[in-house]
């Protein structure tokens, strides 16, 4: 007798009668088995890279968006880093939401000066909240207590309430604060396709989103991945469709692929 398996979603049956679906399953049972340390110490590895310095990891979630990581997005943050050092300042969220001068040619798209500011703002005033003062402790916080919100992000009344801030955004935030959770984007899209599952496809993202290359260390088994936050996944006949659909899916993905700890699971 088998195990109900975790109902993520409606389009789980679905989704279960696709070409490919149970193998697909089983392959990625067998890589969360062989990688599930090695994912959790990256995790906190990417939770830890930004300590002292949650200004920094803000600035870097919002720049995320339809920017290469290695190309652009490190080497603005270098340039942010020095005017700071410049400044004999701190790379805190407290700097960067009162000196949005400090970044506002870097986070030169419409709304981003805002939505690094507000995120900042908002991750200090949940800190406040909970009578939390330093900024790493109540960032930590805050994404340990947004777990499973992935699918349901504007609950959240700090972070996920932005403005800016959709659902690859706000999984980016809680993995920079350490959190074990995946991003949806370009990237793991294609690892997936390759191992046979269909989920929604990166050709379907609307023509003016660039692709995404993100850093290499995501803190997830599956896949190393960033955004492609604020684009809008479309496929009529994908049982998933709309702007939160591919972390849906990969929502299932990770609760059928862990389950499979705590005995047979049906796929």
């Amino acid at each position: 007798m088998t195990n109900q398996p975790p109902e993520s979603f409606l389009g789980l049956s679905a989704l279960r009668r696709t070409e490919g679906w149970a193998p697909a399953i089983e392959e990625l049972r067998a890589r969360w088995e062989a990688n599930a340390d090695e994912a959790r110490a990256n995790a906190e590895a990417v939770g830890a890279r930004n300590h002292g310095r949650r200004g920094r990891m803000v600035l870097e979630v919002v720049l995320s968006r339809q920017r290469r990581y290695d190309t652009r997005i490190r080497g603005m943050l270098t340039t942010w880093l020095s005017r700071i050092e410049d400044l004999h300042q701190k790379a805190t969220m407290a700097w960067v939401a009162d000196h949005p001068e400090s970044f506002r040619d870097l986070a030169s798209r419409q709304g981003e000066t805002s939505t690094v500011i507000n995120v900042a703002s908002a991750l200090l005033r949940y800190g406040r909240d909970h009578d939390i003062a330093d900024e790493d402790s109540a960032s930590q916080a805050w994404a340990r207590g947004t777990a499973g919100l992935e699918l349901a992000w504007r609950l959240d009344p700090y972070v996920g309430a932005v403005s800016g801030i959709g659902p690859a955004l706000f999984a980016y935030t809680r993995m920079l604060c350490g959190q074990d959770t995946i991003k949806p984007d370009a990237r793991i899209l294609r690892q997936l396709s390759a191992l046979g599952l269909t989920p929604p496809r990166p050709a379907l993202l609307q023509p003016s989103s660039p692709r995404v290359r993100p850093p290499m260390n995501s803190g997830s088994a599956f896949s190393s991945s960033t955004s492609c936050s604020g684009t809008q996944l479309r496929d009529a006949r994908h049982p998933l469709s709309g702007r939160s659909g591919l972390a849906t899916y990969l929502g299932a993905l990770s609760d059928l692929t862990r389950s499979s700890s705590h005995g047979a699971v049906q796929t």
